[in-house]
């Protein structure tokens, strides 16, 4: 049984007056949030804020009171795993009690909080797209991957891969010592159900559990690591066999078919298989590819682009390459966003940060 998958939970829109207010309703929202905002946006949240008294001797703070306040943003802080968005700015709306119009505030949103975005010319094609993302790619997933010498549990998120715990373990005695590979393998198991007893209930609603093990553990699971399980909670518990456990194993289901059946609505899958072909394509004829900035700029301008790809953090931070992407959904292209902290990000990072699929090659046009 799968969970039901939602968008962000909006609370107001105005495409023309640029309004898109949103319920923060878990940690993924922020990220969503984040794809959306820009330098110069108003943003409207509760917040707390030091009251200023006015004396004969002078000004005195007073203490900090709940109040709604607006801010023209100038810089955000937000880290990719963490619970809390941090948004900077010169305040703009403020109760009058307050004197705090003109001043710098910092707003920090977390989940149960609202926050209102207005942008000046109005919510476009992408913000229309980024909501439409972040409907498609809510899943979690927990991932165990089990080595004779490695554990590693990790969480699938829209953000990426969340790496847990990467713990090693000793090697394998020798028989002279009367210890055999599976009374190993148990001490093994223990070892995994406890690491994920400790860790489950900081991620609240997953999917289910992956776990991921070698041909060599594979034959044991069910007899001797399924029965520690029974106190865990988990809808649902699908068992992967990889060559290599551990971390290495984690990055290996990724790259394979297996997964995919069982994760469809994966986002790490779906960039995994882009990237896998944009490579696959390079190396074969590179003619309908645009790579980099310009290459890609030229492409959107041209007509030319048919699907493009993108790192997130490039979106965040790179004003000319947000502009390229922003004219690509304006013009109906379509964009994938690929995540920073996953492997194909890294291959994309290596080309530029930014690559699109054409319909003919660049050549001849300009």
């Amino acid at each position: 049984m799968k969970l039901e998958v939602n968008a962000l939970k909006i609370l107001e829109k105005d495409k023309k007056k640029g309004i898109l207010e949103v319920q923060i309703e878990d940690p993924e929202d922020l990220y969503f949030i984040v794809l959306i905002l820009r330098k110069g946006d108003l943003i409207y949240a509760w917040t707390l804020r030091q009251e200023k008294i006015s004396r004969v001797s002078g000004e005195e703070r007073g203490e900090r009171v709940r109040a709604y306040i607006g801010i023209k943003l100038e810089a955000i802080e937000f880290q990719r795993f963490t619970y809390r968005l941090r948004l900077r700015g010169r305040i703009v709306e403020a109760p009058e009690f307050l004197h705090a119009k003109g001043e710098y505030h910092t707003l920090s949103i977390g989940v149960g909080d609202a926050v209102k975005i207005v942008k000046e010319e109005g919510i476009s094609a992408f913000e229309e797209k980024i909501v439409d993302f972040s409907s498609r790619f809510r899943a979690k997933y927990l991932i165990l991957s089990l080595d004779l010498e490695e554990i590693a549990l990790g969480i699938l998120r829209p953000q990426g891969l969340e790496l847990v715990v990467r713990n090693s373990l000793p090697r394998v005695r020798s028989y002279k010592e009367n210890e055999s590979i599976r009374e190993h393998a148990k001490l093994v198991f223990e070892k995994a159900a406890d690491i994920l007893s400790e860790h489950v209930e900081r991620f609240g609603k997953v999917e289910g559990l992956i776990i991921l093990t070698t041909p060599l553990l594979a034959r044991w699971v069910h007899e001797d690591f399924m029965p520690l399980l029974k106190s865990i909670k988990m809808r649902e518990v699908k068992l992967l066999t990889v060559s290599e456990g551990g971390l290495a194993g984690i990055y290996e289901a990724l790259r394979g078919d297996e997964l995919r059946k069982i994760a469809k609505n994966l986002r790490l899958l779906e960039e995994t298989k882009i990237v896998q072909e944009l490579v696959q394509q390079l190396s074969r004829d590179a003619k309908n590819i645009a790579i980099g900035p310009a290459e890609v700029s030229k492409a959107v301008e041209w007509g030319v682009a048919k699907t493009l790809i993108v790192l997130d953090k490039l979106l965040f931070k790179d004003e000319k390459i947000h502009r390229t992407v922003r004219k690509a959904a304006a013009s109906g292209i379509d964009f994938k966003i690929i995540s920073g902290e996953s492997e194909q990000g890294r291959i994309l990072e290596g080309l530029g940060g930014i690559a699109a699929f054409l319909y003919y090659p660049l050549e001849g046009y300009g």
